[in-house]
């Protein structure tokens, strides 16, 4: 059995043309008014990122959440 670890979070998302625009460029799905990241990082290493259930790689990961804003 494969051990690992998963985060996972959702996001409203603003209603913007820069939102939609980022999600068309990187071709995901932007139909629901939230965001799902998730990443699953296994015990080998080798780790699984999505957004809205579509699996991309890391980078797409970071560009596409850019527009987060922690507070």
């Amino acid at each position: 059995m494969k051990k690992k670890a998963s985060v996972e979070g959702v996001f409203d998302f603003p209603k913007s043309k820069e939102v939609k625009k980022i999600f068309n460029e990187l071709d995901l799905d932007l139909e629901d008014e939230v965001i799902v990241v998730r990443r699953d990082i296994y015990s080998s290493g080798k780790s699984v990122c999505r957004i809205n259930g579509t699996i991309v790689n890391l980078s797409t990961l970071k560009s596409g959440c850019s527009f987060i804003r922690y507070s």
